[in-house]
Formats: C-alpha cells, sequence, structure tokens
C-alpha cells in the first residue's frame, strides 16, 4: 500500500496536481470574467491586445516612478572660535 514515485508517496503527487490544475483553473476563469467585466461583455479587446498585457502595462506605468530623490547636503559645520 506505500506506493512511491521518485522517493514520494503518491498521494503527495496527487495533492500537487490538483493544486496546479486548480490554480490554472482558477486564473483562467479569473483572466476571462475580468475581461469581460472591462468590456462590457460586447466583443472581445479593441486593437488585438490580451488584457494580461494591457492591465500589466498599466500597473506597470503606474507604479514606474523618477529614480528616488537625492538626499539634500548636509550643511558643513562652522569652524569653532576659541
Amino acid at each position: 500500500m506505500n506506493k512511491e514515485v521518485a522517493g514520494q508517496p503518491v498521494w503527495l503527487w496527487a495533492v500537487g496536481a490538483v493544486v496546479i490544475v486548480g490554480g490554472y483553473l482558477y486564473f483562467t476563469h479569473r483572466a476571462k470574467s475580468a475581461s469581460s467585466a472591462t468590456t462590457g461583455g460586447t466583443g472581445g479587446q479593441a486593437g488585438g491586445k490580451s488584457s494580461s498585457t494591457s492591465s500589466f502595462k498599466e500597473w506597470l506605468v503606474q507604479h514606474q516612478g523618477g529614480p528616488a530623490p537625492k538626499p539634500a547636503p548636509k550643511p558643513k559645520p562652522k569652524p569653532r572660535r576659541r
């Protein structure tokens, strides 16, 4: 009853397969529902772009900032008079 494949129990391989297939189905369903919500369900993408590419580009543009501002230089200490 202890079946193993590549040193791992079969049940572990089965759980991994279920997770992979479930994740694939979840993300494909999510992508389809997101694209139909943005287009209103009337006919597909404008310009032939896929929704994942265009949404990634939008995210990238929104989260890109310029270079971080350089800190202001510290003032030089004044020489002490004795």
